[in-house]
């Protein structure tokens, strides 16, 4: 009966000592898994950051690019507004000869008209 009882307790510590074994193989295990996880995790966190970045950059190249874009058309557009100024200068320096010259003929149309009176004025006196 002791025989039974030391083998007994040789089994106990054997189940015993494999026990903490398989705890220290699960724990073991599990640090590992979770090793693995934190290292996903972080891969996860830097993949998204590159992407954050990548939209970043995408969204400074397009404003960057409708910059570029408005100073084009800002640029056509004070062209055509320079040209529109030269254009109506022209006019206007159109316009200031054409009163000029209405003004010169109206005044060389009355010395005409003088000229035409004074010497009919003349005809008339040599006739008389």
């Amino acid at each position: 009966m002791l025989l039974c009882l030391e083998e007994a307790k040789h089994l106990e510590a054997t189940d015993k000592a494999k026990l903490e074994e398989e705890i220290m193989a699960k724990q073991m295990e599990v640090h590992r898994i979770q090793d693995e996880v934190n290292a996903k995790d972080e891969e996860t966190k830097r993949l998204q950051d590159e992407v954050e970045e990548a939209l970043r950059k995408r969204d400074l190249l397009a404003a960057q690019e409708m910059i570029r874009r408005l100073e084009e058309q800002l640029k056509q557009l004070q062209a055509a507004k320079d040209e529109l100024q030269l254009h109506q200068k022209e006019l206007q320096g159109m316009l200031l000869c054409l009163e000029e010259a209405k003004h010169l003929e109206a005044t060389d149309k009355a010395k005409l008209e003088e000229e035409i009176m004074a010497k009919q004025m003349e005809v008339q006196r040599i006739q008389d």
